[in-house]
C-alpha cells in the first residue's frame, strides 16, 4: 500500500500532469476524461472544496439527479483508484489526497504539491514585502536582492492554468487570478528595475506583459519612456506604432492624448537619456530577465504592424483627387491635400498624429442616437408599467447577429436609471463547452453583492444566503461567518436554491424597479432555462424566505428582458420551451428586430456625423450594409480608421470612392463565424450557390451540385435555419428577372455571399463556375 508520506507532485501551469515518485500517471483510469475533469474541477474550486450538487451539475449537465449521482460515484472511485492504484476496496479505505465529507469534496494539499498554490503563496510574502517599502526608498543593493525574488518567482509561472481546458469556465476564475498575480509580477519588477538602473530588464518585464495583453496602452507607454530612457529612440518610436496597430485591431480606438503627447516628446528628442546600466565587473545578467528577453524575441511579430508609411491616407502619386467623394462641402480639402503629398515623413507623422485628434471618435458610433426602434421602445415601456402594476411579465428581443439587441437593452436601461430610478442587473452567457449552471442568473446575483455591504445582505437576505452562496460565491466571500449547507438529497437543495433566488430578485424588486437583462441566452444551459421557468412562472409567495403580504397587496416582481440570435435557437432549444410556456399563460412580450430602412440608415449617419450627409453616401451605405446596424458601425469605422474620411474643419469628406468600400475584416469574421456552424458539405453546397448570385434557383443548385436532391435539400434547410438563406415568400418581392429564371432562394445578406465567394481561389471559381454552366 502506498505510504502516508507520499506526496503527489501536480503540474497546472502551462501543462496539466501528475507524478507520483516523479513519474507521470497514465493509463488505466487516469485515461478517462471524466477522472481527469473531476480533479481538474477540485484544483480550480476555492481551498479545493466543491459541493457534490455543484460537481454533478458541472459534469453531468444533461442527466437526471439520480444518474448524475450514480455517475458521480463512479468517477469518484475511478479517481481515487486512479491516484492511489493499490488502495484498498470497500467503504473503509479512506484515500489521502481526495475525502469526501457531509456531501462535500476535497482535495487533502498537504499531499499534494500543486504548482499553482506554490506559486500563489510564494508571492503573497513579496508582496507583503513591497508593501512595507516606503515609497521614497532609494534604489540600492537590497533592491537589486528584491528583483532576484521577483525573477524567482516568475520562474515558477510556467505558462496558463490548465491550457488544455481554456474554454472551460470552471477553470477560468482561476487562471485569471494566477495572470493577475503574473502581472503583479511583471509591473512590480519593471518598476523596480527601473529604480535601478536596470532599463534591459525593465524592456523584458514590460514586453511579457504585452505578451499577455498586446492592447495595453499604460504598458506600451511605459514601454516607449524606457526605450527613450535607454537612447534608443527608433525603438520607442516604432513602440507607438505597434500600440496604434493593436487599438485598431483590437479595441477599434485611437492612442489616449497623453499617449501621443509622448510620442511627440519623444521623436523630439525632449526625452532624457538617464536610464544608463552601470557596469558591474563579472555580474552576469539576471536568469528570469534574460529568460524573459528570449521569450519575446522568439514571439512572432504582431499582424498589425505598421510602418510610418503604410498608414498615409493622403492620395499616393498614381492616385487622382478627383477619385474622393466628397460627404459635405469643404474649401480646405484639396490645399491640404497637396501640402501633404510634399511633405517629410517625419512631417506627415506629426500631422497624421494631429489629425488624429481631430477625428470623429469611433465610441460615437457606439453612442448615436437610435432610429428605426421607437415601436420596440413602447413595448418594452408598456411591459414595464405592468410589472409595476404588479404583473409578471418577460421581453424576448430577438434578431440576427448585429442587429441591435444588446444595444436597444442599454438605451432601455438609461431609461430605466434615468426616469424611473431602477435596479438593473446583467447576466451574459458564453459560447463554450462546460459552463458553469446559473451561469447568468449567477452573473446578475454578483453584480449587486459585490455593491452591497455584509450588513445589507444579511437583512436582506436571512436564512436564503446560505442557498445563494452555492451559485454566487461572492455572497459566502461577503458573509464568511455563513455555516456550510446541510446536506438535504438533491431535489430538496434545488428547490431551496431556486426559492433563495426568487426571494433575492423578489426582495430586491421591493425596494426599487428591478429589472434584469440576460443576453446571449441562444448559449444558455439546460439549468438555466429550468430556474428561469421556476422565476417566471412562481406565484406570489412561493419563496418561502419571502414575508407574508398584506392582504390586497400585490408583490413587486422584477421585469426580464431575454435576448439572443433567432439564427441559433432552433425548434427544440430549451429557451422555445420557456417561450411557449410564458406565451400560453399571456405574461411575455417578443420584440423582433428588422434591418433599418434607407431613410433610417440616412438618419442614423446624421446622428453619428452631428451634420447633415449627403443621400449618396447614405445610400452608398445602406447599399453595403443592407440596413444590419452593427455592419453600417462597422463600416463607418473602417471608413474612419483607415482614414478613407476625413474630419475636415466640421465636416466629413471622404478620400476614396465609397463604391469601392472593402468588407471590414471584423464583419467578415462575424459572417465566418456564422458559417462555421454549418456542416463541411452544407458549406460546400452554400459556396456553390454564391457562384450562382445572390438570387438563385434551388433546381440549377441540385443539378451543379451533383448530390441527391434530398441531401441538397437538407442543406438548403439548414441554411434557412441559421438564416443564411431566405424562401420568396412574397411575390409581390419577386422581380421580373426572379420570375423569369425560376429563382426561388436568395442570400439573406450579400455580404454573406460575397465571403462565401472570397472563401474560393481564381481557380475553383472558374472550375465552379463551368460547372455551373
Amino acid at each position: 500500500m502506498i505510504g502516508a508520506t507520499t506526496h503527489l507532485e501536480v503540474l497546472t501551469l502551462g501543462q496539466f500532469e501528475v507524478r507520483r515518485d516523479h513519474i507521470p500517471l497514465s493509463g488505466g483510469n487516469w485515461s478517462r476524461r471524466k477522472v481527469n475533469d473531476l480533479f481538474k474541477l477540485l484544483l480550480s474550486a476555492e481551498q479545493h472544496h466543491l459541493h457534490r450538487e455543484q460537481i454533478q451539475e458541472i459534469l453531468w449537465p444533461s442527466s437526471t439527479s439520480e444518474q448524475a449521482a450514480n455517475s458521480f460515484g463512479k468517477t469518484l472511485y475511478l479517481l481515487r483508484r486512479a491516484l492511489e492504484p493499490e488502495l484498498v476496496s470497500g467503504k473503509g479505505s479512506s484515500s489521502i489526497y481526495v475525502h469526501l465529507e457531509r456531501d462535500t469534496l476535497m482535495l487533502i494539499p498537504a499531499r499534494l504539491d500543486i504548482d499553482a498554490d506554490i506559486f500563489e503563496s510564494s508571492a503573497k510574502p513579496l508582496q507583503a514585502k513591497m508593501r512595507s517599502r516606503s515609497p521614497k526608498e532609494r534604489a540600492n543593493e537590497a533592491d537589486l536582492d528584491l528583483l532576484n525574488e521577483f525573477d524567482h518567482l516568475l520562474s515558477l509561472y510556467k505558462g496558463d492554468y490548465l491550457p488544455d481546458d481554456v474554454y472551460e469556465d470552471w477553470a477560468q476564475r482561476r487562471r485569471d487570478r494566477l495572470r493577475r498575480i503574473q502581472s503583479w509580477l511583471l509591473e512590480n519588477a519593471a518598476e523596480l528595475a527601473q529604480a535601478n538602473a536596470q532599463g534591459q530588464r525593465a524592456c523584458a518585464y514590460l514586453q511579457a506583459l504585452l505578451e499577455g495583453n498586446s492592447a495595453d496602452e499604460q504598458t506600451h507607454r511605459q514601454l516607449m519612456l524606457v526605450y527613450a530612457r535607454m537612447g534608443r529612440r527608433s525603438d520607442a518610436l516604432h513602440q507607438y506604432q505597434l500600440l496604434r496597430a493593436a487599438l485598431r485591431e483590437e479595441l477599434d480606438a485611437t492612442p489616449l492624448p497623453e499617449t501621443t503627447e509622448l510620442f511627440r516628446s519623444i521623436q523630439a528628442g525632449r526625452i532624457a537619456v538617464d536610464l544608463i546600466e552601470p557596469r558591474r565587473g563579472n555580474e552576469a545578467p539576471s536568469k528570469g530577465a534574460t529568460a524573459l528577453v528570449a521569450s519575446n524575441r522568439a514571439g512572432k511579430p504582431h499582424p498589425g504592424t505598421p510602418s510610418l508609411s503604410a498608414d498615409r491616407t493622403s492620395p499616393g502619386p498614381g492616385e487622382s483627387s478627383s477619385a474622393s467623394t466628397t460627404l459635405a462641402s469643404n474649401t480646405n480639402g484639396d490645399a491640404r491635400r497637396v501640402a501633404s503629398s510634399t511633405a517629410t515623413p517625419q512631417q506627415e507623422a506629426e500631422t497624421e498624429t494631429a489629425e488624429e485628434q481631430s477625428q470623429i471618435n469611433p465610441e460615437r458610433i457606439l453612442q448615436a442616437e437610435l432610429v428605426g426602434r421607437a415601436e420596440e421602445i413602447v413595448t418594452m415601456q408598456h411591459a414595464y408599467k405592468q410589472v409595476r402594476d404588479g404583473q409578471r411579465k418577460t421581453v424576448f428581443i430577438s434578431g440576427e447577429p448585429g442587429i441591435g439587441k444588446t444595444r436597444l437593452a442599454r438605451e432601455f436601461t438609461r431609461w430605466s436609471e434615468e426616469t424611473q430610478l431602477a435596479t438593473v442587473l446583467w447576466g451574459y452567457c458564453y459560447e463554450m463547452s462546460g459552463s458553469f449552471p446559473y451561469q447568468p442568473i449567477a452573473d446578475a446575483i454578483s453584480a449587486h453583492v459585490r455593491m452591497s455591504s455584509p450588513a445589507e445582505l444579511r437583512a436582506m437576505l436571512g436564512n436564503s444566503a446560505i442557498d445563494l452562496a452555492k451559485i454566487a460565491p461572492e455572497v459566502r466571500f461577503k458573509l464568511p461567518e455563513l455555516p456550510q449547507p446541510e446536506p438535504i438529497g438533491p431535489e430538496l437543495e434545488r428547490r431551496n436554491l431556486y426559492s433563495a433566488v426568487a426571494h433575492f430578485f423578489n426582495a430586491l424588486a421591493e425596494q426599487r424597479p428591478l429589472i434584469i437583462i440576460l443576453d446571449d441566452l441562444q448559449w444558455a444551459d439546460a439549468a438555466t432555462m429550468q430556474l428561469l421557468n421556476f422565476l417566471m412562472m412562481q406565484s406570489t409567495g412561493l419563496s418561502p424566505f419571502d414575508p407574508v403580504i398584506e392582504a390586497g397587496k400585490r408583490s413587486a416582481v422584477p421585469l426580464y428582458l431575454m435576448l439572443y440570435r433567432a439564427d441559433a435557437v432552433n425548434a427544440t432549444h430549451p429557451l422555445r420551451g420557456l417561450m411557449g410556456t410564458l406565451a400560453r399563460v399571456n405574461i411575455s412580450e417578443d420584440v423582433r428586430l428588422q434591418r433599418l430602412t434607407e431613410a433610417e440608415v440616412h438618419q442614423l449617419l446624421v446622428n453619428i456625423a452631428g451634420h447633415s450627409v449627403r443621400p449618396i453616401f447614405a445610400g452608398e451605405i445602406f447599399r453595403q450594409t443592407e440596413g444590419n446596424p452593427f455592419f453600417i458601425g462597422e463600416a463607418i469605422r473602417t471608413l474612419l480608421l483607415e482614414g478613407k474620411i476625413k474630419k475636415r474643419g466640421e465636416r466629413w469628406q471622404a478620400t476614396v470612392d465609397i463604391d469601392q468600400l472593402e468588407l471590414p475584416p471584423s464583419v467578415r469574421l462575424l459572417i465566418e463565424r456564422r458559417l462555421v456552424h454549418l456542416s463541411p458539405e452544407c458549406r460546400t453546397t452554400m459556396t456553390l450557390a454564391a457562384v450562382l448570385g445572390r438570387q438563385f434557383s434551388s433546381a440549377l443548385l441540385y443539378l451543379a451540385r451533383n448530390l441527391s436532391e434530398d441531401a441538397v435539400a437538407e442543406h438548403i434547410d439548414d441554411a434557412i435555419q441559421a438564416q443564411i438563406l431566405s424562401l420568396f415568400s412574397d411575390p409581390s418581392k419577386v422581380d421580373s428577372r426572379a420570375r423569369a429564371q425560376d429563382l426561388d432562394l436568395a442570400f439573406t445578406h450579400d455580404k454573406i455571399r460575397e465571403v462565401l465567394y472570397q472563401w474560393l481561389n481564381p481557380l475553383r471559381r472558374r472550375s465552379l463556375h463551368s460547372q455551373v454552366a
